[in-house]
Formats: C-alpha cells, structure tokens, sequence
C-alpha cells in the first residue's frame, strides 16, 4: 500500500510513465494441481487489472512489460498509484448474434466462454485446440473458411456464417 501511494506522489513530478513508475508486485503462484499451462510467477501492477505471467519471475515482469506497452500504445495511461476501474469491451456488434456466438465458440473449439465482445476473435482461443482443427471444424460444420479471419473480430467472421447458412437456405 505504501508502495501505491508514494508512487502516486512522485508520478505529479513527470509528464510520461514508464513501467518502472508504477507499483509492481511479483509473487510465486503454487502449481499444486500439475497443470504445466499455469505459469509459476505472476507480475502485476497494483490497484490496476494488467499482467504478466512467465515461468521465472524475470519472464513475468517482461510478459508484464509486453501487456503494458501493448496498452500505452492504443490508450492513455492511468497515473501511478490510482485504482482503476475494470472495464469491458463493448458488444454491440456481436449481441447481433445473440447466444449464437457462444454456441459456435463451444461447437468449433469446445469451451463456453464467460464473455465475448466485439474485440473478442478466434485467436483469443489458441492454444485450447489447435487453430487448424478450429478452422477445420468450422470448415465442416458451417460451410466457411475461417483461416483468413482468425484474427478479426468474430462477430465479422459470424456474419460470413450467417450469411453463408442464408444463401444455403436460398438454393435448396
């Protein structure tokens, strides 16, 4: 907590953050359940929803590193030290779809997913199932080649599936 707040004071005496401004705690997780997908070491910034995994504390802080650059360069960045607020992605795009787009989620790569958004797309999946086996199954299932849309929005790829199932119905 101290750590936050003097943070917080000093980041009134720059006009530009970096990484090293901001409170970062570190801490070991324990793996007790084997599963080797979960990453030892967790880095985080405090009082803020940004982090890093890796299987070393250094590879933590510089997963860390990676996602808050990723964030500094598409959004302004909150002042050191301040709480900030979760917030969602918008989904208006893919509320289109209704429960349609969780049940093509669980269909083509077999998890129902908690919450989708219109920033959400088929990469957000990897490493569940293979992307090719994805690709095949929606290939087969649907009629649509998804390769060359594995990392647009997904409701864009759900349009292409609807209107493909549309144009079906058309012809028989």
């Amino acid at each position: 907590m101290l750590s936050r707040i003097a943070k917080y004071m000093k980041s009134f005496f720059k006009r530009e953050w970096v990484l090293d401004d901001y409170p970062v705690s570190v801490t070991q997780q324990e793996n007790s359940d084997g599963d080797l997908s979960v990453h030892d070491w967790v880095a985080r910034v405090e009082g803020w929803k940004i982090v890093g995994t890796g299987a070393t504390e250094a590879d933590a802080r510089l997963d860390l590193l990676s996602h808050f650059e990723a964030y500094k360069s598409k959004n302004p960045l909150p002042r050191p030290g301040a709480r900030v607020p979760i917030s969602f992605a918008a989904a208006t795009e893919l509320d289109r779809h209704g429960d349609f787009a969780y049940e093509f989620i669980e269909a083509t790569v077999g998890v129902r997913p908690l919450f989708l958004s219109d920033e959400s797309s088929l990469s957000d999946f990897d490493g569940i199932v293979p992307m090719q086996e994805v690709h095949a199954k929606i290939l087969e299932k649907f009629g649509v080649d998804s390769t060359d849309l594995e990392t647009e929005s997904l409701w864009k790829l759900l349009d292409k599936v609807v209107d493909a199932r549309a144009s079906g119905d058309e012809q028989g």
